[in-house]
This record gives structure tokens, C-alpha cells and sequence, in this order.
């Protein structure tokens, strides 16, 4: 934050982006899931729900990654203003998202589908695209792209 001596200064917010050297590129949910399982918290995997994503540029190329929330035995919040707030800041033009069943058992959940629908649409309006959701457990996934449920096909799935 800047220093001033002006009393109706405002928080400043500061944005620092360094670009990976060696960029990891992502064409698949075999790619994803491998980029995951190296980034996810082990201790917790099968103990709490966490919700991770990675941003990626035009090239399919790994800008960064967050974890989002780390939450209870059977669900994290999803702030999808952090998601798109952290996709602006980093000038991704696409993203990935995975979430992990604490059960092991990594069949989508009602909500699941809910939530890729409400993020495919939400990312098609501000200009993103969501390439996969993975359902991660048990050395296993689930990929709702590889099963033809994101982009349009998702809309017929839960309506």
C-alpha cells in the first residue's frame, strides 16, 4: 500500500503476476488429474472435501493453481467471485476445477452437476471457458468433460 498522508486514501489493491518459466500444458483430464493429484493436500484427502482450480492461458498453459476452500466430510463452499476475481487477475482465458469425495467414490452428486452448470454459464458470460470438473477419490476421477457434461450438454443434464 502506498503511503500518503491523505486521510480519504483508500486500501489499495496490488496485483503481482510472474509468469512459470516452464509452463506445464493441460490437454486432457488424464493431464488434469496427474496436475491435481501433485498440487492436492494427501493429509486430507480422504478426510475433508477440498476445492481446487487451475488457470490456464489461451495455450492450455498453467498461469497458477488455488485451492479454494477446505471444508467438511461431504462439502466446500464455492465463492465463484474468488474464482473469476483470481481468473481476471491472472488473465486466465480458461480454467479447470476439482473437488475430491472424502468417501472415495467419485460418482457426481446432484450438486455436483448443479455447480458445472452454474460455473459453465457464469464463466460463458464474463468470457472464460470451463474446460472439466474432475471428482477426485480412491487413485481415481471422474471428468465431466470426458462424459460430455460440460458446455451445452451439462444444460440438459439438471434441468
Amino acid at each position: 500500500m502506498r503511503q500518503t498522508k491523505n486521510k480519504f486514501a483508500q486500501a489499495e489493491l496490488k496485483l503481482i503476476y510472474k509468469r512459470a518459466i516452464n509452463p506445464v500444458t493441460i490437454t486432457n483430464g488424464n493431464e488434469a488429474y496427474s496436475y491435481f493429484k501433485s498440487i492436492w493436500d494427501k493429509e486430507l484427502i480422504n478426510i475433508q472435501e477440498q476445492f481446487y482450480v487451475l488457470f490456464l492461458n489461451t495455450a492450455k498453459e498453467v498461469i497458477c493453481w488455488r485451492c479454494l476452500h477446505t471444508g467438511t466430510m461431504s462439502e466446500a463452499l464455492i465463492d465463484m467471485k474468488l474464482i473469476f476475481a483470481l481468473a481476471y487477475g491472472c488473465l486466465a482465458s480458461s480454467f479447470i476445477v476439482a473437488h475430491n469425495h472424502p468417501s472415495g467414490y467419485v460418482n457426481p452428486t446432484q450438486a455436483d452437476f448443479i455447480l458445472t452448470k452454474e460455473l459453465t454459464g457464469v464463466a460463458k458470460l464474463l468470457g472464460f471457458n470451463l474446460i472439466d470438473h474432475l471428482v477426485i477419490g480412491n487413485n481415481q476421477y471422474y471428468s465431466f468433460l470426458s462424459k460430455a457434461q460440460i458446455g451445452d450438454f451439462v444444460l440438459d443434464v439438471v434441468s
